[in-house]
């Protein structure tokens, strides 16, 4: 292997090594909350409900249901809360006659609903707690992957006579 494609490798390597430790970092090193004491809950009159479907640029699509309050704010519901347990615009047509909730969200976004009680349909705030536990496992197991791929490129290729020394002690 040539030296420039060596460091081209090394540079790729500490990259992704940078990228694993700031996405750690961002997400507070993939702590998952054990309970909902951290999610805030308030109570939510809300004017209607819809249901969205948002292509991204890639090709991605998210849906999730918008309970729109009166005063046109917005609060979002991610379908991985709702969607084993209830079809998408059923839910929303359901919902779409308005009222009051309690409402659970997000303790870091506060327009993004964990769960509600007391209206049309009860989503239990446990499912958007497991949801989130889900997604911090999911992150722990990409970020894991990436330092391991990005520490190996930085060392490689460990030749010959390394891989020896490391196997025989």
């Amino acid at each position: 292997m040539q030296p420039a494609q060596r460091f081209l490798l090394r540079i790729v390597g500490s990259v992704m090594l940078a990228l694993s430790v700031l996405l750690a970092w961002k997400s507070h090193w993939f702590h998952a909350d054990r309970d909902l004491s951290r999610y805030p809950h308030l109570q939510l009159a809300y004017a209607t409900a819809q249901f969205e479907r948002v292509t991204h640029y890639r090709g991605s699509i998210t849906k999730q249901i918008v309970l729109v309050a009166r005063d046109g704010t917005r609060y979002e519901m991610e379908d991985g809360v709702w969607k084993s347990r209830f079809d998408g615009p059923a839910l929303a047509s359901r919902l779409s006659g308005g009222g009051t909730v309690h409402a659970w969200v997000h303790p870091e976004y506060p327009r993004t609903l964990r769960g509600i009680t007391g209206g049309a349909v009860d989503i239990p705030p446990e499912w958007g707690l497991a949801y989130d536990q889900r997604n911090m496992h999911l992150g722990v197991w990409v970020d894991g992957v990436m330092a391991i791929v990005g520490a190996a490129l930085i060392g490689w290729p460990l030749g010959k006579v390394r891989v020896l020394r490391v196997i025989r002690g």
